[in-house]
């Protein structure tokens, strides 16, 4: 794996000449760390070694939701200073409540398949790759943390796009494009894009949201 060396700047300052100084040691090289994740979230000038597709998922099968209830959304010292009826007709301060059973468990069936397929992707490139998630006390690795974000996006997509919430379809759409192809960049370890890289929105590559369909893809001209 490419690894970054770390310079850290010493807040200690020296006179010289009655001009005060920041010194800069580099570490040495027992201190190389593992790129960081955001270094994989652009090319940095690399040629592409491997071009991949958008991450498709089957949001067409979920099914669209309806807030079973309302609740109020102010603080509990003003809720009681209102009637149980001023509560519920209380104009911009509801808050929609809704049963995401059904959708939760659609996300989670889906994660478990694709979160199998990128740790075989991983092996694949690293037969003694180990996963090690985070727990309270310790950081899990790198692809792990990748995995996680992206995971966190595709549910959130997923009720998003039952809630036929637009804007925030659009803003985990892109999210997931950025992590997927992070990953994929983190593991092959060089220069990966997306087929047709220009027309697809993430980190790497800005479209204006008037631009773009809500799924993250370049609106046709």
């Amino acid at each position: 794996m490419l690894s970054l060396m770390i310079v850290q700047k010493i807040s200690k300052q020296t006179l010289t000449n009655g001009v005060y100084k920041h010194v800069l040691y580099r570490l040495p090289s027992p201190y190389s760390l593992p790129l960081p994740y955001p270094y994989h979230l652009r090319n940095h000038g690399q040629s592409t070694i491997m071009k991949i597709r958008t991450l498709y998922i089957p949001l067409k099968e979920t099914k669209a939701i309806q807030p079973v209830s309302y609740q109020y959304a102010g603080l509990g010292r003003n809720q009681r200073k209102v009637s149980a009826y001023q509560c519920r007709k209380a104009c911009g301060r509801q808050r929609k409540v809704y049963d995401e059973t059904e959708v939760t468990a659609q996300a989670d069936e889906f994660w478990t398949r694709l979160e199998k397929r990128l740790i075989n992707f991983a092996l694949k490139y690293n037969p003694s790759y180990v996963v090690r998630r985070s727990t309270v006390a310790t950081r899990g690795d790198e692809l792990s943390d990748i995995r996680h974000d992206l995971m966190m996006n595709v549910k959130r997509l997923f009720k998003a796009y039952a809630k036929r919430q637009w804007k925030w379809v659009s803003t985990y759409a892109v999210n997931v494009n950025t992590t997927y192809l992070a990953y994929h960049r983190a593991v092959a370890g060089g220069a990966v894009d997306y087929h047709d890289g220009a027309n697809v929105a993430h980190r790497g590559n800005f479209i204006a949201p008037r631009e773009r369909t809500v799924f993250g893809k370049r609106k046709a001209s």
